[in-house]
């Protein structure tokens, strides 16, 4: 019994198996983009950025921000790479998208500074809340007909933008090629000892203040606290080391919030005002 084999027939089937393939590949990657221009326009329009009291021209200001995130000349030796940072391929998509790319850049930043010495959890949380802030207020930007359903859409929107989450959660808790001086955690090792709270009774200034105006921070608990307006007259007090790093940082170089010493010092503008125990180097603690 001969079998007839139509291998055009054959031909045609596999041609048509493969651009099926590369359809659906193309199409997620379409979608996989999509979802990355999402997040970065919503880091972009996060509230915070309006609100760093920047010296001015503020254009000037943003930019040395932007430099931060210094990567050097691409080196074949893995060990300086391993010591100087690597570079990372969100900062890198970042770069060509004008306005949008240099806040994104600034804010993603600003959270690696928050989230690079915390859980993954904790990390991917901070991610998405943020994220959440920029599309609910993208949404309130369009005409009103078509806010309460991007209002309705918002879990939905968050739950399919979860792998960009995942993959700027690598990218926080990485180590970044940032500009020399601008670490908090070069040198410092952090070990169980050093984010057990600290007592606050040591404190002179902030106990003459009413106890409602008193704010016990650990950024552990409640990193996104950073990223909000705290309200007016109250002063966050660093329970931790690395709480103290971080709110240090946030003030001397994006100047988000302010570090007050007395009740005088409060900055009504300043998007909260805290008192820290440490120097403005960065690197040498108070004890």
């Amino acid at each position: 019994m001969s079998v007839n084999i139509d291998i055009a027939q054959i031909l045609q089937e596999v041609r048509i198996s493969l651009q099926v393939v590369n359809n659906a590949m193309v199409e997620r990657k379409r979608q996989r983009e999509h979802a990355r221009l999402i997040v970065y326009q919503a880091l972009s329009i996060h509230p915070a950025l309006d609100n760093l009291q920047l010296p001015s021209p503020f254009d000037s200001s943003f930019r040395k921000l932007f430099a931060i995130y210094s990567p050097s000349p691409r080196s074949k030796s893995w060990l300086k790479r391993l010591f100087s940072g690597q570079r990372d391929k969100h900062f890198k998509r970042l770069a060509p998208l004008g306005t949008i790319g240099t806040r994104a850049t600034i804010m993603l930043i600003l959270l690696w500074i928050i989230g690079n010495q915390l859980e993954d959890g904790a990390v991917e949380n901070l991610i998405s809340k943020v994220c959440e802030s920029g599309i609910q207020l993208r949404a309130t930007t369009r005409p009103q007909n078509v806010v309460g359903q991007e209002a309705t859409d918002l879990a939905t929107e968050i739950a399919k933008l979860r792998s960009v989450f995942v993959s700027l959660r690598k990218t926080i808790k990485k180590k970044l090629p940032l500009k020399q001086g601008y670490n908090p955690f070069q040198g410092i090792d952090f070990d169980a000892t050093d984010e057990m709270p600290r007592p606050l009774n040591g404190l002179s200034w902030p106990h003459t203040l009413p106890e409602h105006q008193i704010i016990p921070y650990n950024i552990c608990d409640d990193p996104d606290l950073l990223l909000h307006r705290v309200a007016s007259g109250s002063v966050l007090i660093p329970e931790s080391k690395l709480t103290e790093l971080v709110v240090n940082w946030a003030t001397t170089y994006y100047r988000l919030g302010k570090d007050v010493s007395r009740e005088e010092d409060f900055d009504e503008k300043a998007y909260w005002n805290a008192h820290c125990r440490c120097d403005h180097n960065g690197s040498v603690w108070a004890e």
